[in-house]
């Protein structure tokens, strides 16, 4: 483990990591003092982000400490996309155990598995290219999470490659709910259980996500 700024603690990824995505971890301060098993919350970055300016700008660190919870922070290789979005327009980087998703799923069960963690209180957090990959998140592991809050995000494969992601951004084709719901459903045919509550918060006037994404996302 390498410790970074801002009390993040950088971990080499050492699962097969498709994704090729970076982790980094805030471990809260009070954590060797409970012995309690701790909620964790998986914060995921908008374009032009890193780990460090989301858990600064977003104060999750702090939150952290306060309540007592951790916080997972995979973060974007400039490699996989120059503008350090997360891939959500990709259809092998969103679906189940394929690309970035599963690559931040393996992070989530390492945390699991090294730290005190309760695994009934595990929530997904993103902004932008962030909240849309958090929604993959919630589509493809509905039994892992309690919650999700997403901000500035769409529909769960509301597009498939990067060309139909400028389209679905910007002008979203009207969908029934069922087809939006169809393709979360396909991830996991025979889930019975219940899926993560989600909110969902977007201004009316964002320029680059139409909101129209939030409202397909609330039929999802």
């Amino acid at each position: 483990m390498v410790f970074a700024q801002n009390t993040l603690t950088e971990i080499k990824v050492r699962s097969s990591n498709p994704g090729h995505l970076k982790m980094f971890i805030h471990i809260p301060k009070n954590h060797r003092d409970s012995l309690k098993q701790m909620p964790l919350v998986v914060a995921l970055h908008g374009c032009t982000q890193n780990a460090n300016e989301i858990a600064v700008q977003s104060d999750w660190n702090k939150l952290a400490d306060y309540y007592g919870f951790y916080v997972l922070y995979p973060q974007q290789n400039f490699l996989n996309n120059p503008n350090e979005c997360f891939d959500w327009f990709n259809k092998n980087d969103i679906e189940k155990n394929k690309g970035e998703v599963y690559s931040i799923k393996q992070m989530i069960d390492f945390v699991i598995d090294t730290f005190s963690i309760d695994t009934t209180r595990i929530f997904a957090y993103g902004l932008s290219a962030g909240a849309a990959m958090s929604v993959a998140l919630l589509a493809d592991y509905p039994y892992l999470f309690s919650a999700g809050a997403i901000l500035a995000g769409g529909p769960y494969m509301a597009a498939t490659n990067p060309t139909a992601g400028l389209v679905s951004m910007t002008s979203p084709k009207n969908k029934t709910s069922k087809q939006l719901g169809e393709v979360v459903l396909k991830q996991n045919p025979d889930y019975k259980g219940k899926y993560p509550k989600i909110i969902i918060v977007h201004g009316k006037k964002d320029p680059v996500v139409n909101i129209k994404n939030s409202y397909q996302l609330i039929q999802q």
